[in-house]
């Protein structure tokens, strides 16, 4: 075994034996060979440990903790151990693609400046089938400007230089499901840091993943954090300008009065960033422009999918109405949660955010073409509805709703379909109604237009 190879790469694990073997194949299989893998086990209690050590390469080194101690315990713990020249972070649920190493190792042996650099990564599912993409800003000063929203150093796709580790660079251990942001924040706040504009990781989304299972707590986290960056950009703000700031940054809808506190609040962020210079102002710039832009769009449409136009009717027509079924689950979840009780089915994991306490949220996924039919029919009976909202799944799969038409038989409440602007959802609208003997009426807003389907 070589004791000083080119890469140290660190992939802790805890109960990860579902995913753990093709993640470790992923790096075993690298176009470059010159490296170690350190896998650190925090304290599995399923059959983790027996995949790994049937794993015969001299390059694999196993720790195990007889304890769980925490994700980013194992990471700093890895990083004791590594003797690498440069250190990658691989998940146990991802999968490397087979020329990632050897393109990042080249762009760090470049790019003596850059201390640490990430890629761009595909998104699949538990089956491990591509279901999206994550592009990432690719320059510096784009991706320190980034940051003030969110981690854009993916955590599972970074490779850096051991000599940060040397400079005493180490995850906080308190950031317990946020470390990987703060750990990129104080990277790229002193050093320059990068992106390759190659998709060079498969980053894994399912319900059991920890973005998942722990997202309100990695949320209060984060937000530790955007607090922060605030802060030392100079900025004095109340506990509702924060909040206001946490929903430009995720795009939630704002109400028309809102709208000139939020243009007052991001010049305010450009004025102070024009006193102390820790931004590249015209990244700056484009940021908040940004921002600006989703701000006024959600406005004008009431929400992300629901219309100002639709959210006045539903508000008049159905003012006595408590709960509502919505299938999809958004950022419009908001705009109808300040005037119902709204329980959601949605099926991607990275939307299953309970958007307030009069929100319910259930994890259906996909099966035979849309939502699982036992899920469905279970939240259809389960009471009665105002009204019962079809704004998803993902455009692709909308049409599924059509091999479930009888789970809609004994539904007596209106059925509104969104997005019916466009013909294929149009023709699913008339094709559902045609089916249960509906009648339908579609009204047009300034941008896209809706249908009621009633008895």
């Amino acid at each position: 075994m070589n004791n000083n190879p080119l890469v140290s790469v660190i992939m802790p694990c805890y109960n990860a034996g579902q995913y753990i073997s093709k993640a470790i194949k992923s790096i075993l299989t690298q176009s470059l060979g010159d490296f170690e893998l350190l896998v650190i086990d925090d304290g599995s209690t399923d059959h983790t440990e027996n995949l790994v050590r049937n794993i015969s390469d001299i390059r694999i080194r196993y720790h195990r903790f007889e304890e769980n101690r925490g994700n980013y315990v194992a990471r700093n713990y890895g990083l004791d151990l590594a003797k690498g020249k440069y250190i990658a972070m691989a998940d146990a649920d991802d999968v490397s693609l087979p020329k990632r190493l050897q393109t990042q190792s080249d762009y760090l042996e470049a790019n003596s400046e850059v201390m640490s650099v990430g890629t761009l990564t595909e998104v699949i599912n538990r089956r491990g089938e591509i279901i999206g993409k994550l592009d990432r800003p690719l320059r510096y000063e784009e991706i320190k400007t980034a940051l003030l929203r969110d981690c854009y150093l993916s955590q599972p796709t970074i490779m850096y230089r051991k000599s940060l580790i040397d400079d005493g660079y180490r995850y906080d251990e308190n950031f317990l499901y946020a470390g990987d942001y703060d750990f990129a924040y104080r990277v790229a706040k002193k050093h320059p840091v990068a992106n390759i504009g190659e998709y060079l990781v498969q980053y894994r989304l399912w319900p059991g993943h920890i973005s998942v299972v722990r997202k309100k707590e990695q949320t209060l986290l984060a937000n530790q954090l955007r607090e922060r960056q605030l802060q030392e950009l100079g900025m004095l703000f109340s506990e509702e300008e924060f909040s206001l700031h946490l929903k430009l940054l995720v795009g939630a809808y704002l109400e028309d009065h809102e709208l000139p506190l939020a243009e007052k609040w991001l010049n305010r962020l450009l004025v102070c960033n024009s006193e102390t210079g820790i931004y590249d102002m015209k990244y700056l710039q484009g940021f908040c422009q940004k921002l600006a832009e989703i701000m006024i769009k959600k406005n004008a449409l009431g929400g992300w999918s629901i219309e100002k136009t639709m959210l006045k009717y539903l508000i008049n027509e159905f003012s006595s109405v408590k709960a509502v079924l919505e299938f999809g689950s958004g950022t419009g979840t908001e705009a109808l949660l300040k005037y119902f009780q709204v329980i959601s089915l949605e099926n991607n994991p990275h939307y299953l955010i309970k958007r307030g306490s009069n929100h319910t949220l259930q994890f259906a996924p996909i099966e035979n073409g849309w939502y699982k039919r036992t899920v469905v029919i279970e939240a259809i009976t389960s009471q009665d509805y105002g009204f019962i909202l079809v704004d998803g799944p993902e455009r692709h799969l909308r049409e599924g709703i059509l091999n479930h038409i009888s789970a809609f038989s004994q539904v007596r409440c209106p059925i509104i379909f969104d997005d019916i602007n466009r013909k294929k959802d149009l023709y699913i609208m008339q094709q559902f109604c045609r089916k249960l003997e509906r009648k339908y009426k579609i009204i047009d807003g300034e941008k896209k237009s809706f249908a009621i389907c009633v008895l």
